[in-house]
């Protein structure tokens, strides 16, 4: 077999062992779908989230209408009286209404608060598993031309190695020159097991977020630098659409509201009550009572207006102020930092896609230098290891385009991430193929 052809074939084979023909596709919109669905951290988020929203709810029913139906057996010898808080009787139904508390009332907006925070806790963590996802999947597709690559390279140095022990044989290389050509093929075959054991690595990992089953090596079909949109350019949009700043308003809106529910101590509580019992006689009501019923029903309206509580109210004001003036904090914080994050995602795209570019015509000439010394072999011209030297040249390049696509996929996705477009892209309808 031609030996000009030893690092091409290395490189078809390897890529063979890559994909078979009846490997899984999985694509980045899938990917992006199953990790969001299996990731622990969104579900612990979501779970935190789902919490603090039972808990808002539950600050909020504590103004509505609640009801008791109860029997309390007993007796009394002389003046019946309440026992266990109820009065005697055979059954009882209670029904009781907080009409007006602001203490109560600034509760469901501190509730109202948490939840909030907890709700840009858990975008947060979608958008955290969304962007660590497409970074994955662009990796394993690095991996997968990286180790193609120090295939080839293999492949190229066996040949440039077998070359110099033919001629040191023939007494025209010396020791040192096939020493150093064994050298740098060890090299190779190290490169070569190293990006073997980052590729099942990092295959592993994709598995495992996109509950595929184990030992399977899916197709990646999609390239994530070129399948990613480019993020808006428009600064005020994007602060209108920050999730975390939206989650930081609403939660700042409902402490303010619950700073200025707490801001009037003096405010009065409203309470109604309704109740009846079905009283029994073997009491002896009436005999201490002259006008004894056995149908007993009562409605209160209840109005009472603190005096002083040594000092709780005052506290409590303090710590709305505080809430307020941190959610404040963090919302300046946000806006500054996103700011920043901004300028530079979208410096490291341009420089993302500069870098592509180069790499891109630099294996273009690589590929070419490769051509033209298989061409001078066949013509009997040129080194004999020239066409070698080039194919090792040419998996260089191989891997420099590479890793500069796994770059430009990493920085479209932080841009997108921090321009709130990330999310959003994968929740709409692929386009048609």
């Amino acid at each position: 077999m031609n030996r000009l052809f030893a690092p091409f074939l290395a490189a078809a084979l390897a890529a063979s062992v890559a994909v078979a023909d009846d490997a899984p596709v999985l694509t980045l919109r899938d990917a992006v779908a199953a990790a969001l669905t299996r990731s622990p951290g969104v579900d612990a988020a979501e779970w935190a989230r789902e919490e603090s929203a039972a808990g808002a709810r539950l600050a909020r029913d504590m103004f509505r209408p609640q009801a008791w139906l109860s029997t309390t057996p007993g007796y009394a010898s002389g003046l019946p009286v309440a026992v266990a808080g109820r009065v005697p009787a055979i059954a009882g139904i209670e029904l009781r209404q907080t009409l007006y508390d602001p203490s109560l009332r600034a509760g469901t907006f501190d509730a109202g608060a948490a939840d909030a925070d907890r709700a840009g806790a858990a975008e947060a963590a979608r958008l955290e598993t969304a962007r660590a996802t497409i970074v994955l999947y662009a990796r394993c597709r690095s991996d997968l031309a990286g180790r193609n690559a120090a295939a080839a390279r293999v492949a190229a140095l066996q040949e440039i190695a077998a070359h110099v022990d033919a001629r040191r044989g023939e007494g025209r290389e010396t020791d040192l020159a096939a020493e150093r050509a064994s050298l740098a093929l060890a090299r190779a075959r190290q490169r070569l097991l190293d990006a073997e054991s980052e590729t099942e690595l990092d295959f592993r990992e994709l598995r495992l977020a996109a509950g595929l089953p184990p030992g399977s090596t899916p197709a990646l079909p999609d390239d994530p630098g070129a399948a990613l949109p480019s993020p808006t350019a428009d600064r005020e949009a994007i602060r209108a659409s920050d999730p975390l700043l939206r989650a930081l308003d609403r939660e700042l809106a409902l402490r303010q509201a619950a700073a200025r529910a707490r801001a009037h101590p003096a405010t009065p509580v409203v309470e109604a009550e309704a109740q009846y019992w079905r009283l029994s006689r073997a009491n002896g009501y009436d005999r201490y009572y002259r006008q004894f019923k056995a149908d007993d029903w009562s409605v209160g309206l209840a109005v009472t207006v603190p005096l002083f509580s040594g000092g709780r109210f005052a506290e409590e004001r303090r710590r709305a102020e505080s809430g307020v003036r941190q959610v404040e904090a963090r919302a300046r914080a946000r806006r500054d930092a996103l700011e920043i994050l901004l300028s530079r995602r979208e410096a490291a795209l341009d420089r993302a896609l500069s870098a592509v570019a180069l790499a891109r015509r630099a294996r273009g000439v690589a590929r070419q230098a490769a051509d033209e010394a298989a061409a001078l072999r066949r013509e009997g011209r040129g080194s004999a290891d020239a066409p070698a030297e080039r194919g090792a040249d040419l998996s260089d390049a191989d891997e420099e385009v590479a890793r500069a696509e796994l770059a430009l996929a990493e920085a479209r996705g932080d841009a997108l991430a921090a321009s709130g477009e990330l999310l959003p892209f994968f929740s709409r309808p692929p386009a048609p193929r």
